[in-house]
């Protein structure tokens, strides 16, 4: 009988008998495991992934609000410094509470009802601005002949102040007042809800302004604020040297404020805190309203409503 050398194992190692065995499936418990591994990761993906979504979206609709907001503002300001330099022509400041109101006469685009010929049409438009129905900033463009009385077909003639002597008081016709009562009353104005009012901006919950006070001659250069509405009849431009006006934007995907919370967040500016130094203008007081309300759980979401505010001077008279 043969003998193996003693330095030649007889035994195979032992991984290699580890190799040969059959594979062992997976427990229960190691199955359970894996799939609720599995399931964590996947619903941190989804978490991941809904959180990016919501990023983007409230990205871009505040780049949206910024864009709309921007082009509300050039809009006004251009309308505004298309004001005649004449101090024989009115504006109409309906400062009120909640949302203002502003009528002037100025150069801008307009709409001419009726379409009357070229040479009747007047370069001057009969302006608005107010805030209706459904978030929706409205701008009155309507078109001025050179001649004709107010009416549906002509649009009317430009106005001007006439003071006849001894009084200074300027007579009413020569009023926006007077001459186009219905302009200025659109929620019931029938004649000025066609095709010479369009909306501007279909997110805007709040139009407000200020007034900025020119210096008084002799006075002192220091900026002074008025929160009173121009005295209707006068020309008040000569007074003042810019409106500052508040905007607030909603996002397309909030929703709507009940009017309460509204005017709790968003008040008309008082005469104390326009008084201040520096004064306390309106987007400060709303920003500090809003986030208040969003950390004390009275407004469950603020990042959908944007806040802008514009110094516009006023065009014209110097």
């Amino acid at each position: 009988m043969k003998c193996s050398p003693p330095w030649i194992a007889t035994r195979e190692p032992t991984w290699i008998r580890r190799a040969r065995r059959k594979p062992r499936g997976l427990t229960l418990v190691e199955l359970t495991v894996a799939l609720a591994v599995l399931g964590l990761l996947v619903l941190a993906l989804a978490q991941a992934t809904e959180h990016a979504s919501k990023t983007v979206f409230s990205g871009a609709e505040r780049m949206r609000c910024d864009q709309q907001a921007q082009a509300i503002f050039e809009r006004i300001s251009a309308d505004l410094r298309g004001i005649p330099a004449r101090s024989d022509l009115d504006l109409v400041f309906k400062r009120q509470p909640g949302n203002d109101a502003l009528y002037f006469i100025a150069e801008a685009p307009a709409y001419f009802i009726g379409d009357p010929n070229a040479s009747l049409r007047s370069p001057l438009a009969l302006m608005g601005y107010w805030l209706g129905e459904d978030a929706t900033l409205l701008r009155l463009s309507k078109g001025l002949t050179w001649e004709g009385a107010p009416g549906q077909q002509t649009g009317g003639a430009p106005v001007f102040l006439t003071a006849p002597a001894p009084t200074l008081a300027p007579i009413t016709e020569s009023t926006l007042v007077g001459r186009w009562p219905r302009a200025l009353e659109p929620a019931t104005g029938a004649e000025f809800q066609g095709a010479d009012v369009h909306p501007l901006n279909h997110r805007v919950i709040r139009f407000e302004y200020c007034f900025e006070l020119r210096p008084k001659p002799g006075g002192t250069s220091v900026l002074a604020f008025s929160n009173q509405a121009a005295p209707t009849g006068s020309p008040p431009i000569r007074a003042i040297r810019a409106l500052h006006i508040a905007v607030v934007l909603r996002n397309a995907a909030e929703p709507r404020i009940d009017p309460s919370t509204l005017a709790s967040l968003f008040p008309d500016p008082t005469d104390a805190d326009l008084a201040e130094t520096p004064p306390r203008l309106m987007a400060s007081v709303w920003e500090e309203n809003l986030w208040t309300a969003v950390r004390t759980g009275t407004l469950s979401n603020g990042a959908g409503i944007r806040i802008y505010e514009r110094r516009v001077p006023l065009g014209g008279v110097p």
